[in-house]
């Protein structure tokens, strides 16, 4: 294996478990201490739970195309491997 190849692999790596650990944040949100109403709270919950769907959808869309573009041999691969987990939350809080 060459060192490119080892490093695309770590990036990808080091991506898919950043993307895990903000998936888990986001499913941790606190809907009980941010409302006050039994309706609020369930809103709370049923959104929290649509921006975990988003959350998984746009970061396993973006972390395979990296793993396509490293099969391919595409320089950009580990940079969407990295970005795949923020760019994810940040889209699904927006979202959601």
């Amino acid at each position: 294996m060459t060192r490119g190849r080892v490093l695309t692999g770590a990036a990808l790596a080091a991506g898919l478990v950043l993307a895990v650990v903000l998936g888990l944040l986001y499913l941790v949100g606190d809907c009980w201490s941010a409302n006050a109403t039994p309706e609020a709270i369930r809103a709370c919950e049923i959104d929290k739970r649509r921006g975990v769907f988003a959350f998984l959808a746009i970061a396993g869309g973006i972390w395979l195309a990296g793993v396509v573009s490293a099969l391919r041999g595409r320089a950009f691969a580990k940079r969407l491997g990295l970005l795949s987990g923020p760019v994810a939350f940040v889209a699904a809080s927006v979202l959601f």
